[in-house]
């Protein structure tokens, strides 16, 4: 499975509809938080701007299914390897500085 980050999905938005990119971070936004009132009007405000740039409907239904799907699992990239630079530091002090690791392990506790 390949992982989506946030970013990509706006420079979808951006590309496709011509959205400025603070714009198209909002209504990725809207959509991950999976609300249905925001959904639909976030649905028609895309609608509107993608008739804008000459996109016909099916096309539109597209984007807006493949954004559907991507969002509840596209994540920051920044938080993303936030995370893996601490499991990476994390892996290598067990691994290899097992004492500090575990000195660190139980006085976090």
């Amino acid at each position: 499975m390949r992982v989506e980050f946030q970013e990509e999905l706006m420079s979808q938005l951006h590309r496709d509809f011509g959205l400025p990119l603070r714009i198209a971070y909002e209504t990725i936004r809207r959509v991950v938080s999976s609300n249905p009132n925001r959904l639909e009007s976030t649905k028609q405000e895309l609608w509107i701007q993608g008739k804008e740039n000459g996109l016909n409907d099916d096309i539109l239904v597209k984007i807006w299914k493949a954004i559907l799907e991507k969002s509840p699992h596209a994540i920051c990239k920044a938080h993303a390897l936030s995370v893996a630079h601490l499991a990476l530091q994390t892996a290598y002090l067990k691994a290899h500085r097992n004492e500090v690791f575990w000195t660190a392990t139980t006085n976090k506790l």
